[in-house]
């Protein structure tokens, strides 16, 4: 779908993150909304469109083929009950829920929402599936998936790395974490997280994994890697590299491309619209 106009809900400081993906996924911007109304302002000035820091209002106003949630947002039952009137794909790059209680309660989960931009949907990691399945089961994997403030939380690098981890790897037996840095108080809302943080994991029939993920580098930046019998694959936005141990080099193929979080984003929203 060519030019699809969606609604974006975002903060300050994510205007790179959605100019890319509006170019990525040749894009337009319906309407904007904002957690407050300072920042309504400033986006919906930006982008030259209208803006609110009601969600339920925007909603309600503003016609589109899709939205995007890019900054955290909470959402009650009246802002999911406007949102699923609309009967358009919702997708968001903080993960549902954003917050502990929501996790006791399970009130997020009539929205059905797609994250964005994940991992195991990119060009790259599709790419390589037939590497993955030749490779065979993998005894010990790493995931890396970082960024900087504006591509989101904390919360939501983990969540794309865990998704890729235990898609491979099965039913999770043991889990430790770690935020690295100085240990500071747990935040109420899981989208709080901010730094970097190690998750060691143990699955069912003895298979290992490692995620290092953060919030806090220069640039985005996403690799798995799989080690075993079969070698070293690693695998990236921009396709695999697999090294065998011979002396002929590393295999390499797959798609994709290097790219921002908001390209990720973008491209995959206009896939899914298409």
């Amino acid at each position: 779908m060519a030019n699809a106009r969606i609604i974006v809900w975002a903060r300050r400081g994510q205007e790179s993150l959605v100019d890319d993906a509006l170019r990525a996924g040749n894009l337009a911007i319906a309407g904007v909304g904002a957690p407050t109304v300072a920042d309504a302002t400033a986006l919906g000035s930006h982008w030259d469109r209208p803006a609110t820091s009601d969600i339920r209002q925007t909603a309600r106003e503003t016609d589109a083929a899709a939205w995007w949630i890019a900054a955290p947002c909470v959402l009650g039952g009246d802002e999911r009950g406007a949102l699923a009137e609309r009967g358009c794909p919702v997708f968001t790059s903080e993960p549902r829920p954003i917050a502990f209680d929501e996790l006791l309660t399970g009130d997020a989960s009539s929205l059905d929402t797609a994250f964005v931009p994940l991992f195991r949907r990119s060009a790259g990691y599709r790419g390589t599936l037939d590497a993955v399945e030749a490779f065979g089961p993998a005894p010990s994997m790493s995931v890396v998936v970082a960024g900087g403030p504006g591509d989101g939380s904390l919360f939501a690098r983990l969540y794309d790395a865990m998704d890729t981890l235990v898609t491979l790897g099965g039913t999770v037996e043991r889990l430790d974490a770690a935020l690295g840095g100085e240990t500071t108080a747990t935040p109420d809302r899981l989208v709080d997280l901010t730094g970097s943080m190690t998750v060691s994991l143990r699955f069912t029939g003895g298979r290992s994994g490692t995620a290092h993920v953060s919030n806090q580098t220069g640039g985005w930046f996403r690799r798995l890697t799989l080690a075993g019998e079969a070698g070293i694959l690693s695998i990236g936005d921009n396709g695999y590299a697999w090294h065998r141990g011979d002396a002929g080099g590393p295999e390499t193929g797959g798609e994709g491309a290097p790219g921002s979080a908001g390209t990720h984003a973008g491209v995959q929203i206009a896939r899914r619209l298409a």
